[in-house]
């Protein structure tokens, strides 16, 4: 077995492990970012930008002002989900204790799985920013029948690596032994 026959069985195990692994650990969505009319909202859903249906979840805005005029205290913020005619129930956002003026937080409830936009809308209540309206998408997934744990993707993780380790292995041993079967034969002749 050649040197570029390894390589090639080797960095297609890698490929392989890591393409099952991206597959398994999940819908995880990075924060998302929208601004409109000079605001700026990042939306974080805890813990892991994962909702569930039936459940509750705490949807986290941080915003920031392009314009320098957004002030969460004169803010009738409200978030909706909607999945096509179906809608959770309209929430008003609750500024969160520690950084008033910057973050605020909600709680909606989905109650079936699938695909739902999150909008998020602001009128001022003493005209100091323009009215906003920010839509998010967020792909929720089925109730779980025990919670999910940190520990279910380090195990994948830890899986793929064993998994990458046992197929070098494997191809080391298997080019010595091919390398040698070809000694031995050529000894033959």
């Amino acid at each position: 077995m050649t040197v570029r026959r390894v390589f090639q069985r080797l960095v297609f195990g890698v490929v392989l492990c890591l393409l099952i692994a991206s597959v398994s650990v999940g819908s995880a969505q990075a924060h998302i970012l929208r601004e409109n009319n000079g605001v700026e909202a990042e939306l974080h859903i805890p813990p892991n930008d994962e909702p569930l249906a039936q459940q509750a979840t705490k949807l986290e805005f941080s915003f920031d002002s392009t314009q320098g005029t957004f002030n969460l205290q004169h803010c009738n913020c409200q978030v909706v989900g909607i999945k096509g005619a179906l809608k959770t129930e309209t929430t008003s956002l609750q500024a969160s204790p520690a950084k008033a003026t910057i973050t605020a937080t909600a709680t909606i409830y989905f109650q079936e799985a699938g695909d739902y936009n999150i909008v998020l809308t602001g009128t001022s209540t003493n005209a100091s920013f323009t009215s906003f309206k920010m839509t998010y998408p967020a792909r929720v997934a089925k109730p779980l029948a025990k919670p999910r744990s940190a520990g279910s993707g380090i195990a994948i993780i830890a899986v793929t690596g064993v998994v990458v380790l046992a197929i070098a292995a494997y191809t080391v041993v298997a080019g010595r032994l091919a390398k040698n079967t070809d000694k031995a034969d050529n000894r033959k002749q």
